[in-house]
């Protein structure tokens, strides 16, 4: 068992045993130029002396052989008791060590806490790692309560101490203000203590500051600096963001070709978003020749990783057989799977389908559901489709107060289907005052949305309207800009 908290703050601070003299030093040195020569029984065979004799150093290594199972059968309880030794003397590794042990469970019973309290032990002496490690625990809720004031605090005493992962994680929480204060500027300055020393998330990381002109100003030249560099470093997503600038031309011309070559060597490298941007590269012909068939194995690849964009093109493609034969069962499932992400046109098209009862017969409580979903997100077709079930009184009480802020939202973004409705709302006087200029305006704009339909409703209500309520009527639609969604 773990010694008490009490002993264990005395051990730390005991003063290790001196080290043995010049015999005792060769012998160390002996046994680690035997050890990186993988001569491992030579090394057990110079340290085993000196671990007897109460040398820390050598008790620790002989822990070290004996969990590793190098020279030795490998025996974890043996690794504990050297450990233990040379704790009982305050040495920093050992106290870390018995954390390792601890918090795995490797020769003794598992215990986070106990783990926790031997990496604090270890902090005690200033051992970076446990400084690392501990705000790693708190950061990732590891056998504690989640505290990522607690896991900054570690962060930053390791990244004092130049400890690059350190510093990554710490940039993150301060970027984010993820239980503590957010400070862009501080999140550069460690971001670029890391990546200064080629550590490849960092580099991605300060590269996205540079092009958000967070902390610092905004650069996309030096953005494409940084994302080179991560690269370089072979960080997947600096890969994918490569793709990304010499697609829209960020920090430099666009190229079509460097684009296609960096998005398939992130996802070659498994990254899932850069699979799904080459099935939408492939799919349209975006640069490159039309491929349907490439464009299905790259959604294939981002939807096996869960992404929900992948999901939706590659559910998209199958409904409408794209280059494959339908399956709407399928299609189904890879719609719900991007809808439960939350993604918003996955979510409308699944209300959608749910609705008009594809696969069945209609599912309005479903449809419903979704649809909220998709205009929670303030997805501009939802608006239409969830209006139609408060129009209709399908999967909730008939509404044609909410059927018509529904259309109307819709309409104002630009959605044709939605202008087209509101307008026969208006004629009608459903939902909304009878103004049949008002219905002619938004009949108008559907027409020169593509809205063929709405090409005979406008006729049948201009009828209605005199030469003058016509004049106003064309002139208020030619002057209306769709909102931004």
């Amino acid at each position: 068992k773990v010694y008490q908290i009490t002993r264990m703050l005395k051990v730390a601070m005991t003063t290790p045993k001196e080290q043995p003299e010049s015999t005792a030093k060769t012998g160390f040195k002996d046994g680690f130029l035997a050890y990186y020569r993988g001569d491992f029984a030579t090394a057990l065979g110079k340290w085993r002396p000196l671990a007897e004799d109460g040398a820390a150093q050598a008790q620790v290594n002989l822990g070290i052989m004996y969990a590793r199972g190098e020279g030795v059968e490998q025996d974890h309880g043996e690794a504990l008791r050297w450990y233990r030794a040379a704790a009982d003397q305050g040495h920093a590794k050992a106290l870390f060590n018995l954390g390792v042990i601890c918090e795995k469970g490797l020769g003794t019973e598992q215990s986070y806490a106990s783990a926790a309290r031997w990496y604090e032990l270890a902090a005690a002496t200033e051992y970076t790692s446990a400084y690392f490690t501990l705000g790693s625990i708190y950061d990732e809720g590891r056998g504690v309560e989640r505290d990522m004031a607690k896991a900054a605090e570690w962060y930053r005493k390791a990244a004092e101490q130049e400890h690059v992962d350190a510093c990554y994680r710490l940039a993150r929480i301060l970027e984010a203000g993820d239980g503590v204060k957010q400070d862009y500027k501080a999140a550069v300055e460690f971001y670029r203590a890391a990546a200064e020393r080629k550590h490849a998330p960092s580099c991605n990381g300060l590269a996205l500051m540079y092009q958000k002109g967070a902390g610092v100003p905004r650069d996309e030249k030096v953005a494409l600096t940084w994302f080179s560099l991560g690269a370089d470093a072979g960080d997947v997503d600096s890969r994918y963001m490569l793709g990304v600038c010499h697609e829209q031309g960020r920090g430099t011309q666009p190229n079509s070709d460097q684009a296609l070559s960096w998005y398939r060597s992130a996802a070659e490298q498994g990254h899932p978003g850069a699979a799904c941007m080459l099935g939408v590269i492939f799919e349209a012909g975006r640069g490159t020749q039309m491929d349907l068939a490439e464009a299905l194995k790259w959604y294939r690849r981002a939807a096996q990783h869960g992404h929900p964009e992948g999901c939706y093109r590659l559910g998209v493609m199958i409904r409408d057989a794209r280059g494959i034969d339908k399956d709407e069962a399928t299609a189904i499932e890879l719609l719900r799977a991007a809808a439960e992400q939350g993604h918003a046109a996955a979510c409308c098209d699944l209300g959608a389908a749910y609705a008009d009862g594809i696969g069945g017969a209609p599912d309005y409580a479903r449809a419903l559901s979704y649809l909220k979903r998709a205009v929670e997100s303030n997805y501009v077709r939802a608006y239409d489709r969830l209006g139609v079930l408060f129009l209709e009184g399908q999967g909730t009480d008939q509404d044609l107060d909410a059927a018509a802020s529904l259309f109307r939202v819709g309409a104002e973004m630009g959605n044709a289907k939605a202008q087209h409705r509101l307008a026969i709302m208006h004629s009608k006087g459903q939902g909304v005052q009878q103004d049949l200029v008002e219905a002619y305006v938004w009949l108008e704009r559907a027409v020169k949305a593509g809205n063929a339909a709405a090409l005979k409703t406008r006729t049948l209500v201009g009828k209605q309207l005199t030469p003058v309520q016509l004049g106003e009527a064309e002139k208020r639609a030619g002057d209306w800009v769709p909102k931004k969604s």
